[in-house]
């Protein structure tokens, strides 16, 4: 909410959307996936803590973060 007083909404959606582009191709690379993992875990478990109020919408986000998770330990247990 606080970011929507400094810059508008829109930017703020094109902003989130190239992240989670960048995020996703990083992901696709197989470079450093336990940090892209960790990443895309952080990402996910924010969208679903600062939308607890929404959990029907963002439920899917709660098995798509440990899924996130458990790529990110089995990639570092099998390092």
């Amino acid at each position: 909410m606080f970011l929507r007083t400094v810059i508008p909404a829109p930017a703020l959606l094109y902003l989130f959307a190239g992240y989670e582009i960048i995020l996703g191709l990083w992901l696709l690379s197989g470079r450093q996936l336990v940090i892209s993992s960790l990443f895309a875990f952080a990402t996910l478990a924010g969208v679903v803590i600062l939308n607890l109020g929404a959990l029907d919408l963002v439920f899917r986000d709660v098995g798509l973060a440990f899924s996130a998770a458990a790529l990110a330990l089995g990639t570092h247990v099998k390092r």
